[in-house]
C-alpha cells in the first residue's frame, strides 16, 4: 500500500468524532496508582482520606469533552478506584489540598462528573445525589500545565455539608477541621527545590508492608508515584542520596527473620532515584542500575525493624508514576520488568 494513503487514512481515523479520548484521553481500564477502596452505604470512618501527592499530567481534559466544569491536567491512568455498594442518598468527594487542583470522576455508567473549585479557595467537589452502585474512577488534576508538586488528601463521605473548610463526621475524637491536616501550604508561586528535609519516620503516603525472610509474593509490588520537593543531595545523607522526594516516606517495609537479601528497586518511564533508611538510622541510595534509569538498592543480612523508603526524580519538576519491587532474590532487578 501507498505509505502516503496509509498516512492519510490514519488522519482520517484521528479525526473522527468520539476518537480523541482513545487516543490520549482518560482509561478506567488501567489499575489505578492508588488502588481502590471498597466503600458500603454508612461506611466509617466517614469521611474516608486517601494521602495524594500528584504532579501535572499530560492530558488536558478541557479538551475531551467530558461535560460541563472538565478542565485540568491529569495522566492517563486514574488515581483512585473506588467500589461502592449499598449507596447512601449522597456521596461527595472531594480534595484538599496545598495547590490548585482539579476533580474528575467516572461514574459507573461511564459519564463523567469534573469540578475545580468547589470549595472555599482551589479544592474541587463532586457531588453525586442518589449515587449508582458500582465502580467510581476518580482523577485528580492541577489546574496549571507546569505545577510542580500538589500535597493532599482526597476524602470520600456521604454528608451533603462536609467540605474542604469543613469536614464534618460521626466518629469521635476524628479530624474536623482543614487545619487539623498536614499539608504542606507554599508561600510563592514557585516550585519548593531548595528547602525541607526528608522525615525519617514519618506516616508513608503509600502504606506499610510487613515482610519476613521467604514472604510471598516474590516481588512485592507497589504503585507510586514519586518525585516531591526536597532536594536529597543537599542532605548529605551519603553516597549516590540524590534526587527530589517527598518529605515523608513513600513506602515503610517491617522486616523480620533472617535473609541474605533484601532487595528494593523502582521501575518507570522516566530518570528516579532511591532512598531507603534502615533500622539503624543508615541511608542506602542508588540512582541508575546498570543499563537502566531506574534505582535499585540492596541490603545484605537485613536486620529486624523498619525500613523507610523514598523514591525521588532526578529533575525538580517530575513527577514519574512507576512500581516499587521488593524481592529477596537477586535473580530480579529493573531490566527485567
Amino acid at each position: 500500500m501507498n505509505k502516503r494513503i496509509l498516512v492519510l487514512g490514519l488522519l482520517v481515523v484521528l479525526l473522527l468524532p468520539g476518537t480523541l479520548a482513545a487516543q490520549g484521553g482518560l482509561d478506567s481500564s488501567q489499575d489505578p496508582y492508588f488502588g481502590a477502596i471498597f466503600l458500603k452505604g454508612g461506611f466509617l470512618p466517614d469521611p474516608y482520606i486517601v494521602p495524594m501527592p500528584i504532579g501535572s499530567g499530560d492530558i488536558d481534559v478541557s479538551q475531551l469533552n467530558l461535560g460541563p466544569g472538565c478542565r485540568g491536567f491529569v495522566l492517563t491512568t486514574p488515581d483512585l478506584q473506588i467500589e461502592y455498594t449499598e449507596p447512601s442518598s449522597h456521596l461527595r468527594i472531594f480534595f484538599v489540598g496545598s495547590g490548585d487542583t482539579t476533580l474528575v470522576v467516572e461514574q459507573p455508567d461511564g459519564t463523567y462528573l469534573c469540578n475545580d473549585d468547589g470549595g472555599i479557595g482551589t479544592d474541587p467537589v463532586i457531588d453525586i445525589p442518589n449515587p449508582a452502585e458500582g465502580n467510581y474512577f476518580v482523577w485528580l488534576g492541577t489546574f496549571r500545565s507546569d505545577t510542580d508538586f500538589v500535597s493532599g488528601y482526597l476524602m470520600v463521605t456521604e454528608f451533603d455539608d462536609s467540605g474542604p473548610m469543613s469536614i464534618l463526621t460521626n466518629v469521635p475524637n476524628f479530624v474536623t477541621t482543614f487545619t487539623e491536616f498536614n499539608i504542606e501550604t507554599p508561600t510563592t508561586d514557585e516550585p519548593n527545590t531548595s528547602g525541607g528535609s526528608l522525615n525519617a519516620g514519618g506516616p508513608p503516603t503509600y502504606g506499610t508492608g510487613t515482610l519476613a525472610a521467604g514472604f510471598s509474593p516474590d516481588p512485592t509490588q507497589v504503585s507510586i508515584r514519586s518525585g516531591g520537593p526536597v532536594d536529597v543531595a543537599a542532605a548529605n545523607l551519603g553516597s549516590g542520596c540524590r534526587g527530589y522526594a517527598a518529605a515523608n516516606p513513600d513506602y515503610r517495609i517491617e522486616w523480620s527473620g533472617s535473609s541474605a537479601l533484601l532487595r528494593i528497586f523502582f521501575v518507570s518511564e522516566g530518570d528516579t532515584t532511591l532512598v531507603v533508611r534502615t533500622p539503624s538510622g543508615e541511608y542506602v541510595c542508588n540512582d541508575d542500575f546498570p543499563g537502566t534509569l531506574n534505582p535499585l538498592v540492596d541490603i545484605t543480612n537485613p536486620a529486624a525493624g523498619g525500613y523507610d523508603i523514598w523514591v525521588g526524580t532526578f529533575g525538580t519538576s517530575d513527577i514519574i508514576p512507576g512500581t516499587l519491587y521488593i524481592t529477596g532474590s537477586n535473580s530480579n532487578d529493573p531490566s527485567k520488568f
